[in-house]
C-alpha cells in the first residue's frame, strides 16, 4: 500500500505580506525522485502567490527514505523519514533567512 509522503514549507512571514513561500523548490528522495514546484516558473524567492505550490508529495511504500530540500541555500532541511503504516509530513524550514528578502515594500501615507 502507497502512503503519502509529504514535504511543507513552515512559510515565512512578511511585516506587510501573507504568509510568504519559497518557490520553486524541489525535494529529491533517496538521491532518485526529484519533485519541483511550481514547474516551469521563471521568478525565485518568497511570494504569497507561491502559497498553492507550499507542498510537495510523493507516493511511497512504507520504508525509511533520505531526502534533501533544494535550494540548500534556502532550505537547511535533509535528513531521513520513516513511513510505517500511515501518512508522514516532513515541515521545511528555512536557513536563517531574513525578512529582508520579503518583496520590496513602500509605506505610503495620507495627509
Amino acid at each position: 500500500m502507497l502512503r503519502e509522503l509529504v514535504f511543507m514549507q513552515a512559510g515565512h512571514p512578511c511585516p506587510h505580506l501573507p504568509t510568504s513561500y519559497y518557490g520553486p523548490w524541489s525535494v529529491v528522495l533517496d538521491n532518485s525522485s526529484y519533485l519541483t514546484e511550481p514547474q516551469h516558473w521563471n521568478t525565485t524567492g518568497f511570494n504569497p502567490i507561491f502559497a498553492s505550490s507550499a507542498e510537495i508529495v510523493f507516493s511511497v511504500p512504507d520504508g525509511t527514505y533520505s531526502y534533501t530540500v533544494l535550494p540548500q541555500a534556502t532550505f537547511d532541511t535533509s535528513g531521513n523519514v520513516t513511513v510505517q503504516g500511515s501518512d508522514q509530513v516532513v515541515t521545511v524550514g528555512y536557513n536563517g533567512i531574513p525578512v529582508l528578502s520579503c518583496p520590496a515594500y513602500t509605506a505610503t501615507t495620507t495627509t
